[in-house]
């Protein structure tokens, strides 16, 4: 968000009478791409993408025969990875989002910069 600041401040004095009404677009490009940049940074901390701990597995299940232990491990690890599938997923659409609107306000500002 300082950055947007910072880049606005310096445009309104430097490039705003070079450009004229359109100096601000690729600024609102640049803020869309940083915002769905950090939805894909912060969205998935909710919940550990390494499954259940493993003191906690060894207090809930360390006394029961191995055969069922090792059950109960690939039955975690399923359902981590499936969990982290998912979070892939997720990531790969906002990761998308952000660089179509990054390459759009690339296009642009070199566009309006060539018309100068």
């Amino acid at each position: 968000m300082s950055f947007d600041g910072s880049a606005r401040g310096c445009c309104r004095g430097g490039g705003q009478s070079d450009l004229g009404g359109s100096w601000s677009a690729p600024l609102w490009g640049l803020g869309v791409s940083m915002v769905a940049d950090l939805i894909t940074i912060f969205a998935g901390r909710r919940a550990s993408p390494w499954g259940e701990s493993p003191a906690r597995f060894y207090s809930e299940h360390g006394g029961e025969p191995e055969a069922v232990a090792n059950a109960q491990i690939l039955s975690d690890l399923d359902k981590a990875l499936s969990t982290a599938a998912a979070r892939a997923a997720d990531k790969r659409l906002t990761n998308t989002i952000a660089l179509v609107f990054f390459i759009v306000t690339v296009v642009y500002s070199l566009f309006v910069l060539i018309r100068l």
